[in-house]
């Protein structure tokens, strides 16, 4: 599969889950739920490529996290979207996610 075809999945992936939350009255239904850990794991495979605690890939998953948790973040959002994350931000995530996800 070619890079940029990829890239579309995640894009279109990530706009459309956008949808499946509901930040007003913090209900997350199967479908996000999935989702949430969908681009969880794409950033637990990325990290494990890496010895740093600076993990630079994933935009459109760091986004849907950022998006929808209340985790913030160290980079900035650019034009692309998020650079970078950290393995900090990552257990950050999984942290959140027990307890707003998987603990129901």
């Amino acid at each position: 599969m070619s890079f940029l075809y990829s890239n579309m999945i995640m894009l279109f992936l990530l706009f459309h889950s956008f949808a499946a939350f509901s930040q007003k009255n913090n209900k997350i239904n199967r479908r996000s739920a999935r989702l949430f850990k969908y681009h969880l794991n794409i950033l637990d495979s990325a990290a494990k490529r890496y010895t740093s605690n600076t993990v630079p890939c994933c935009s459109s998953s760091i986004a849907f996290l950022v998006e929808h948790s209340n985790v913030k973040v160290l980079a900035d959002g650019t034009f692309h979207g998020y650079l970078f994350f950290t393995k900090s931000e990552l257990s950050q995530w999984h942290k959140w996610y027990d307890e707003k996800i998987a603990k129901r």
